[in-house]
Order: C-alpha cells, then sequence, then structure tokens
C-alpha cells in the first residue's frame, strides 16, 4: 500500500486516539508506528543493492528483481512480543497507542496488496525463506 495511504490513516487514528486518551505523546507514538514501520522497506533495500539510496529504483518493484521480502517490522509477531512487554511494564496506554497504529498498518497492507493470508506473520515468511512467490499472490500465477 502507498505511503500516503499509511499517512493519512496513521493521522486519522491517532486523531480518534487523542480524542479517547487526551494523551499526546500516546496518540503521537500511534501516528508514528503506523507509518513508520514502513522503515523496514529500506532495510529490504539495502539486503539487495547494498547501499542505502533514493533512487526511482527504490519506489518501483525491485521486489520482485530481489526475490525476497524479509520486512521485519511487518509481522504480527512483533506486535504480540510488544503486548507482552508492554503489558509487563505496566505501559499499557502507550502500548495501545503503539500497538493500534502496527495494526492499522499492517491490516491495511494486508487488504490492499496482493499477498498471501499469512505473508504477514514473519513465521511464514521465515519458514517460506522470505520467497516472494510464497509471500505475493500475483508471483504465484
Amino acid at each position: 500500500m502507498r505511503p500516503q495511504y499509511h499517512l493519512i490513516a496513521s493521522f486519522l487514528l491517532a486523531l480518534i486516539f487523542f480524542y479517547f486518551t487526551k494523551s499526546t505523546l500516546t496518540s503521537l507514538l500511534c501516528f508514528f508506528s503506523g507509518f513508520l514501520i514502513d522503515l523496514d522497506h529500506f532495510i529490504d533495500f539495502w539486503l539487495y543493492k547494498r547501499k542505502i539510496t533514493f533512487s526511482k529504483e527504490f519506489f518501483s518493484e525491485y521486489y520482485k528483481r530481489f526475490g525476497r521480502m524479509y520486512v521485519l517490522f511487518h509481522s504480527f509477531e512483533l506486535v504480540l512480543m510488544l503486548w507482552i512487554f508492554f503489558l509487563v511494564f505496566d505501559f499499557e496506554i502507550i502500548g495501545l497507542g503503539i500497538i493500534l497504529g502496527m495494526v492499522s498498518h499492517l491490516l491495511m497492507d494486508l487488504w490492499g496488496n496482493p499477498v498471501h493470508t499469512l505473508s504477514y506473520f514473519f513465521t511464514y515468511r521465515f519458514l517460506k525463506g522470505f520467497d516472494l512467490n510464497h509471500i505475493c499472490v500475483m508471483n504465484n500465477e
């Protein structure tokens, strides 16, 4: 899904979160966690090119040439681990903001991208060797 959609959705979700919590910090964390989760694409691009650039290639479908998709932050397991961490260390409201941002991003990607249903589980990607043919539906046709 395009970054601008995540930006808009994260902003709206943060506003709603602020309305109910009146917490500027957690609303900002909700916004940033819903948008900045995409930083893992830079990691994937670095693994592909061995350098970080803002070339047209980064914004194109380099995954198809790379044949792999790691996207380490796009993971429901990470969401679960963070939620447990926030509960154990009594950061529920802060954790809730971060978790809501991340989950909204993952759900938008899951519904808006041509991927296998399990693709946003790190375990699934790992077991499939991060092979794009097992992650993206369009590559399986």
